[in-house]
């Protein structure tokens, strides 16, 4: 039996939500939102390009690592159905597996990290992307991930390992807020053989930071196995993701696959084929960032009916009983519902603070639970101050006899709400309590009720969907100075508890607010308002434990800073070995909680100020007020001022009871080119601002537009060095000195006609330069360095500790001298290993970059005129090389350099290009930051060389060669990006 154990609590923690910063500049995130349309499911997908990254590894070339069998296949069976199902775009699906034969899709470590770069790179707002995994993940020592590339090794986790935070951290940099992530691997492998995973002395994992717009998609929960399936010669979990996919997700047949389909789809099948024919347990997870707006669209139904899934044969049939999915509403209307609520204001303990609406978000409940949750009132047991019965008071003897007697009332299929609203503590030794009336703060040990008891209740407990909700912690005791504890500390004492989902009302170090404008708890009111109704995002009837998370979570935490100046971030735990989602109440129009906030005026004062010390105020800046109610949503002006000389502004607006308590008001910022957005979490509470940006006079430098001189050129070089905070030159670990090439626009491809040429230089076979028409503009919009020269023979050999020049014709051998004879495949290597040596992304420049860098400013056919008698002074060419017998290419730097500090860009060697060459491409070339066509037989190679005539030597002249071809002398230069451009 092959299997893929994987551990769920690790992954959740992994992809933890956190906050986000206050502001943002322009063009990130926030700037972005600013023009994204609310969008159905259908026109989200067709929208924006689709974008799918998969990657599969079977092979490991460390011996300590098992090698696995169907990764591979699932990759190529996933593409498969993106293509020809899905409406995907070969030319955007990136395959990198074991089976591809260019090196640079191997799945080595550092393709993974800039082939996805790369991509993602292209992706824009309202695109989608996905990306999937198959093979192995280990944890280190410190509980960190790591998804295993080809190369990694076990003893060099840390430099050879792909860490899940830094793939996610990718992720949460693209463009688009649709993104998938769907792993099909796991952490230990149990010592079963085939299994795709490690197994390690890993502890438990770490939190990340922010995650946004991004769904993940696990193959199994944790202690169950993922199974592979050798009849399929496909993963269990891949074979029905892209059956789902291909078409049988839709279950609405309005011919888009969702994110709730295929999740729902996936829990139909893959648990019931894994009992009936393996056995075994397993139940596919998804994790939804709490930022995660509606559904996802995944995939548009083709027509066809060509079927990529193997077929079934005699081993694979199912002949035991059907087993439902446990959908939301399957789960929901499947058994009995009972809720156990206990709300307490007042303490005995003179240390305790008493509380104002801890009873009142009892009976709200308990109105809810009824009203629209389908909960019978005689299976709700209510434990409040308010009760005339001795036994239904929150004391301690009655919490634990009640709640005991209560729960032992639930059955197998049943569900069980426990709520409680009131105080908690934790002792010196971490043991939660819940505090009845009568606890003593200082005596927790006999007064407090153990969250160890109520865990132990919700563990013997028959039901199956069990759901802890805390609105607890609202204050520390009056004089004690230990911190207060938090509802997340108290929730965290129930993580082990069988089938549970707890939701906890505030974080670690923050208190649950009481909303004295509702006269309820601050999160029981919105928890109460969604279980209502508005909580159901997918309009689907059913309000489920994501929803009522995502709700819970957006509006506690607006309305938290914005009414009440706090901070309180709702938290939801999920037990280790729950599946799927839990169905919390079906939606009824009537009866929803209604705000009853009046619209109110308010005035904004800000002053803008920069850190700049000198020049702190900034004048004649304007100040734009927005509002938008989601993130998707486009916002709207409410009012708009101009800065004056002391850099203030007031902004008066009426705001209506919506926007005071939903959504996000905001701030923009704009100077000249410069603009900065702030969210004013807090506003209209507060009503004055002190905007620090950085520097908005010092502007984004423009691009450099051609023609222009030197000292224009070098102006620039060094105004886009201070921007970016780096240098114009630079030296890198091998001695390579690369510099800085701002943006610019230039005419690209021949301003002289073939006649032309054939006239000028008397050459009869002009007619080969078809190749550099049209001439047409073109833009380079970031800026990059580049080698100053070819990449020498010496830094070659420091890298690759090769010398496939040597015993060849023409060359003459020294650390100086053009490493040449090396084929473009040959330089991906060369690229890979200087890429882990340096930890940066080396590349080889486009054929734009090429020109443009050589082009310097210039539109002749040289960048130093077109006086060909003047090539002698800067380059190697047939006249002064082969012409006087040196029939070789010769040191670099020897000859003037260019107006941007570049040697031997016309002479030399010619030079490789990262783009596939075609002859016509200049036809339909984009005008913006054009990369070549997207396939071809041949790549790009640019410059003239120590043999070639004049003519040959021009800056527009381009030819191809095959890229495993290394029997020419042909060399290369680098390029890199700036961190701050990728």
């Amino acid at each position: 039996m092959l299997v893929r154990l994987l551990q769920l609590s690790l992954i959740i923690q992994v992809f933890t939500w956190c906050l986000s910063s206050p502001c943002v500049w322009a063009g990130d995130q926030e700037k972005k939102a600013l023009v994204v349309e609310k969008l159905s499911p259908a026109d989200r997908f067709d929208n924006g390009d689709k974008w799918a990254i998969l990657i599969g590894v079977n092979k490991y070339s460390d011996p300590q690592i098992s090698s696995l069998k169907y990764c591979v296949s699932d990759v190529r069976l996933l593409e498969k159905v993106l293509e020809k199902k899905c409406g995907y775009d070969k030319g955007h699906i990136l395959v990198i597996s074991d089976d591809q034969q260019t090196p640079k899709n191997k799945p080595l470590l550092v393709n993974l990290k800039t082939q996805i770069r790369s991509l993602i790179s292209k992706v824009k707002r309202g695109d989608t992307v996905l990306l999937y995994f198959a093979g192995h993940s280990v944890l280190d020592n410190r509980g960190h991930l790591y998804l295993v590339p080809n190369n990694c090794r076990l003893d060099q986790l840390a430099t050879s390992g792909f860490a899940l935070k830094e793939l996610t951290e990718i992720l949460n940099d693209c463009a688009t807020p649709q993104k998938i992530l769907i792993l099909d691997s796991c952490q230990s492998n149990q010592g079963k053989t085939g299994a795709r995973g490690i197994k390690t002395g890993g502890s438990t994992g770490r939190n990340m930071h922010k995650r946004s717009g991004l769904i993940t998609f696990l193959s199994c929960s944790k202690n169950e196995v993922s199974m592979e399936w050798p009849e399929k010669k496909q993963g269990l979990f891949t074979y029905f993701l892209a059956e789902g996919l291909g078409g049988a997700a839709d279950k609405n047949q309005d011919g888009i696959i969702d994110s709730n389909e295929i999740y729902d789809y996936l829990l139909q099948k893959v648990p019931s084929v894994a009992s009936k024919i393996f056995g075994v347990k397993q139940t596919p997870v998804r994790i939804m960032s709490p930022d995660v707006e509606g559904v996802y669209s995944l995939a548009r139904v083709s027509n066809s009916t060509e079927s990529f899934l193997p077929s079934n044969t005699a081993n694979d049939r199912i002949s035991s009983p059907h087993i439902e999915p446990l959908s939301p509403l399957a789960r929901f209307d499947q058994g009995e519902k009972w809720a156990v609520l206990i709300g307490v204001n007042e303490y005995l303990d003179e240390s305790i603070n008493n509380l104002k609406y801890c009873v009142s978000d009892a009976r709200l409940m308990e109105k809810i639970l009824v009203e629209n949750c389908g909960y019978k009132k005689d299976h709700i047991l209510v434990i409040a101050d308010d009760q005339q019965r001795t036994h239904l008071r929150p004391l301690l003897t009655n919490l634990k006899v009640q709640i005991q007697n209560w729960l032992s009332n639930a059955k197998k299929g049943d569900t069980v709400l426990v709520f409680f609203s009131g105080h908690g503590f934790l002792d010196d030794e971490l043991q939660g309590y819940l505090a009845p009336s009568n606890c003593q703060r200082k005596n927790l040990a006999f007064w407090g009720f153990r969250t160890d008891d109520l865990r132990n209740s919700l563990r013997v407990c028959e039901a199956t969907q069990k759901i802890m909700i805390l609105d607890c912690c609202h204050s520390g005791g009056k004089g004690d100075n230990d911190s207060p504890t938090s509802s997340e500390e108290v929730a965290a004492t129930f993580k082990h508890a069988e089938g549970l989902i707890t939701l906890a009302s505030s974080r670690k170090k923050q208190q649950s607010q009481e909303w004295d404008r509702m006269k309820q708890g601050l999160f029981t009111y919105y928890l109460a308002e969604g279980l209502g109704g508005r909580a159901d995002k997918d309009k689907n009837g059913i309000v489920d434990s994501d929803e009522i998370y995502n709700y819970t979570y957006k509006n506690v935490r607006l309305t938290a800073r914005r009414e009440l100046n706090k901070s309180q971030d709702p938290v939801r735990i999920i037990g280790e070995d729950v599946g799927g989602l839990f169905g919390l109440s079906r939606v009824s129009v009537s009866n929803r909680p209604q705000m009853e906030l009046d619209n109110i005026n308010a005035l904004l004062q800000v002053t803008v100020k920069t850190e700049d010390t000198s020049r702190p105020l900034v004048a004649n800046a304007t100040v734009e007020l927005l509002y938008r109610s989601t993130r998707e949503d486009q916002p709207v002006s409410l009012a708009r001022g101009t800065t004056n000389v002391d850099g203030n502004v007031r902004l008066k607006v009426r705001l209506t009871a919506e926007q005071q308590i939903r959504g996000d008001l905001l701030a923009l910022v704009k100077k000249g080119e410069s603009s900065l957005l702030w969210k004013l979490t807090g506003f209209p509470r507060q009503s004055k601002w002190e905007l620090t940006v950085p520097n908005m006079v010092e502007e984004k430098p423009s691009l450099l537009i051609a023609p222009f001189s030197k000292q224009e050129a070098n102006a620039k070089q060094a105004a886009w060095a201070k921007y970016l905070k780096t240098e114009v030159t630079i030296t890198n670990s091998i001695g390579m000195k690369l510099t800085l090439i701002p943006p610019g626009e230039f005419m690209m491809g021949s301003s002289l006609s073939v006649e032309a040429i054939a006239k000028q230089f008397n050459y009869s076979e002009a007619k080969y330069f078809d190749n550099e028409y049209p001439e047409h503009r073109v833009q380079i919009s970031k800026p990059y360095y580049l080698g100053t020269t070819e990449v020498t023979q010496g830094q070659w050999k420091s890298v690759m500790g090769t010398t496939p020049w040597k015993g060849k014709r023409h060359v003459k051998e020294g650390d100086e001298y053009p490493a040449s004879f090396v084929s473009w495949d040959m330089i991906q290597e060369f690229i890979q290993r200087l890429n882990q040596k340096e930890s940066m992304v080396y590349r080889l420049p486009t054929e734009a970059e090429w020109e443009h860098s050589c082009r310097a400013g210039s539109q002749t056919i040289y960048h130093f005129g077109k006086d060909s008698k003047l090539l002698n002074e800067y380059e190697w060419s047939g006249g002064n090389a082969m012409g006087a017998g040196e029939d070789y290419a010769h040191q670099v730097a020897q000859k003037k350099a260019n107006q941007f500090g570049l040697y031997d860009m016309h002479g030399n060697v010619p030079e490789w290009c990262q783009d596939w060459y075609k002859e016509e491409y200049y036809r339909i070339s984009p005008p913006s930051n054009p990369t070549g066509p997207l396939s071809g037989l041949e790549r790009v190679t640019r410059g003239g060389s120590w043999m070639n005539p004049e003519v040959y030597c021009r800056g527009t002249v381009r030819t191809g060669i095959d890229p495993s071809d290394s029997s020419f002398y042909v060399g290369f230069r680098l390029a890199l990006s700036p961190v701050d451009t990728e």
